[in-house]
């Protein structure tokens, strides 16, 4: 569990999310104007911000704010000791609700959606934006005032097991080092340091308010987020959207995807020692998810699940955010403010949210309603 913000060693524990809507490289359009979002009276192209990535600062990623230890991530409690999550295997399926409210003030929720289907992403960046442009409601935010700033994760390393050469961690070692065991990082630390050079150019502006910095990502983009956040201090609100597996979801818990998954699918996301807990051994590993969660502490994480989703077990992400809490008390508060699985549709605010909604895997409208009340309610 490397830091990201370390980029001679950005090691990587997190499951990202998808998202199959690609950046046009011919037409790099500067991440940090957020005046080009200002107005939501033509509202019939925003779906393409969703990849005007910025990498910007390629060059100096030692600016990333937290250089903390990666070791860090793993807190000296005993993950086994949850004895307060003693339903482990109830994934019961609640009911709907959502709600709107209305805001205005400039935050910023960069966003980093899945629009993923697990379909063929050999589609170049290009061909394939704006595909599900639906899990994108920038017109929404921009009305309850809020800034939105995309970034494309293919931009720094391309999501399948040969995208090292096109990706900036060539920067600092080689395709023999990539290829070796002794690999120090993975294509999600890669992804996540560009979520912090997103958040250098977004402080240049002077629109934004550096202050309240939102990061949101789907599936493995969730997983994406949460790293982040952990890592980087600047990134007030933390967004887990369905990030399942080496995301928001207990490991322990064994449910749903597992690490062999992971390994078969997309094993440039982590670092070769994650095979030492293949091949149902993922209760073994000695951490837990709930920790990483807890070094986004004391700032805002906000966990997501949907009902169907059972690959990514919503039951053991909220539990995961439940256990979670533990961390936020050190600070004095209470974390995660309810203590049963709840209902679709439960809007709650505390340090940490958590919101079910009735469905599959996907981001949509629904959860933005949420979202954006909680970050009303929280960030604002």
């Amino acid at each position: 569990l490397s830091d990201p913000s370390d980029p001679s060693d950005p090691s990587d524990l997190s499951d990202l999310s998808d998202s199959s809507d690609w950046s046009d490289r011919s037409d790099r359009s500067d991440l940090s104007d957020s005046s080009d979002l200002s107005d939501s009276s033509d509202m019939s192209d925003l779906s393409d911000m969703s990849d005007l990535s910025d990498s910007s600062d390629s060059s100096d990623p030692s600016d990333l704010s937290d250089p903390s230890d990666p070791s860090d991530l793993s807190d000296p409690s005993d993950p086994s000791d949850l004895s307060d999550l003693s339903d482990w295997s109830d994934s019961s399926d609640p009911s709907d609700l959502s709600d709107w409210s209305d805001s205005s003030d400039l935050s910023d929720l960069s966003d980093l959606s899945d629009s993923s289907d697990r379909s063929d992403r050999s589609d170049s960046p290009v061909e394939a934006r704006g595909e599900h442009d639906g899990r994108f409601c920038f017109e929404a935010c921009l009305k309850r005032g809020y800034a939105v700033a995309t970034m494309c994760y293919w931009e720094l390393h391309p999501d399948h097991p040969h995208g090292f050469q096109d990706s900036i961690l060539r920067m600092y070692f080689d395709e023999n080092v990539w290829k070796s065991p002794e690999r120090p990082s993975a294509a999600i630390s890669a992804w996540a340091w560009g979520i912090s050079r997103c958040i250098d150019a977004l402080e240049t502006q002077p629109e934004i308010d550096s202050h309240k910095i939102a990061v949101h990502g789907l599936s493995r983009l969730g997983k994406t987020a949460l790293w982040a956040g952990a890592n980087d201090m600047r990134i007030a609100l933390t967004i887990s959207d369905c990030s399942g597996t080496c995301g928001a979801k207990l490991s322990h818990r064994y449910y749903g995807e597992d690490f062999s998954w992971i390994k078969l699918w997309n094993e440039h996301w982590v670092m070769p020692a994650f095979d030492a807990f293949i091949g149902k051994k993922d209760a073994t590993i000695p951490i837990d998810q709930h920790q990483l969660i807890g070094c986004i502490a004391p700032r805002l994480a906000y966990v997501t699940s949907a009902t169907n989703d059972c690959w990514a077990d919503p039951k053991g992400e909220f539990l995961s955010a439940k256990a979670a809490s533990e961390f936020y008390k050190l600070f004095g508060m209470k974390g995660l403010e309810i203590d049963e699985f709840p209902a679709p549709g439960t809007a709650n605010f505390g340090e940490i949210g958590y919101y079910l909604r009735r469905g599959e895997h996907n981001c949509t409208p629904e959860n933005w309603n949420a979202l954006l009340d909680y970050a009303d309610k929280r960030l604002k």
